[in-house]
C-alpha cells in the first residue's frame, strides 16, 4: 500500500509528464507543493531564487495555472480520480 507522500509524488510525476516538464522543473514542483518557500527551494537545489521563479512561472504556464493552488486543486483532483 503507498503512502499519501508517495501517491502525491506518483501524481506529480504523471502531471509532469503530461506537461512536459523538465526533469528541474519536476523536482521544484515537488518541493514547491510540499510547501518549501522560494528561499528553501534554491537552497535544496543549489540555484537562485530568481531561477526558482523562473521555473515557477514555466510550470505555471505549461500547466495553464496561475497558482500553487491551482496546482494543488490538479493533484486533488487526480487523487479524487484515483478513489473511484
Amino acid at each position: 500500500m503507498y503512502s499519501f507522500d508517495e501517491k502525491v509524488n506518483n501524481v506529480i510525476q504523471k502531471i509532469s509528464l503530461e506537461a512536459r516538464l523538465s526533469k528541474r522543473e519536476f523536482e521544484l514542483l515537488s518541493l514547491w507543493v510540499s510547501n518549501y518557500d522560494y528561499k528553501q527551494i534554491s537552497s535544496q537545489l543549489v540555484i537562485s531564487q530568481q531561477t526558482v521563479r523562473k521555473h515557477i512561472h514555466n510550470i505555471n504556464l505549461k500547466l495553464g495555472t496561475h497558482s500553487k493552488y491551482e496546482i494543488l486543486l490538479i493533484i486533488i483532483a487526480y487523487l479524487s480520480s484515483q478513489l473511484n
